[in-house]
């Protein structure tokens, strides 16, 4: 039996976004990231210690009238006027397992709930592993 070894998931959508409400104090504001869940625990916790401490919650931010995008770790958020997406390149057992679909709920499904949506699309990317020749036959097979 082959088995998937997930090296991202990413998820996008595409419609009229303002890239500019893109940014950490809005999406700790309005409870967009689950804290609950990693790297979100590990990463709001240590940024917790306090003004000065030099710990910042996200790796990486970018911000222009166009586009905005943050990184948290294995986690990347990117929206223009046009398309938001959201990648997780954490490795992750099953692909239900990363945390970008709940996010997409908080961000769209409670808080931007108006943001007019044209189509979206979910992609998952991985390595698929047999164990032998038989199984990488079989799955040929069934395929066309």
């Amino acid at each position: 039996m082959a088995t998937f070894k997930g090296q991202f998931a990413s998820i996008v959508l595409i419609g009229r976004h303002n890239p500019q409400i893109l940014n950490h104090d809005f999406l700790v504001r309005h409870d967009v990231l689950p804290r609950e869940s990693e790297p979100f625990r590990s990463l709001l916790a240590d940024s917790g210690r306090g003004p000065g401490s030099g710990v910042s919650p996200f790796s990486e931010f970018i911000s222009t009238p166009v586009a905005s995008s943050i990184r948290y770790g294995p986690i990347a958020v990117t929206v223009d006027e046009s398309r938001f997406q959201i990648v997780d390149h954490g490795y992750f057992d099953h692909p239900s397992s990363t945390t970008i679909v709940d996010i997409i709920k908080r961000y769209f499904g409670k808080l931007l709930i108006h943001t007019p949506l044209q189509i979206g699309g979910v992609n998952f990317n991985g390595l698929v592993v047999f164990r032998n020749l038989e199984d990488e036959w079989e799955l040929t097979v069934e395929l066309e």
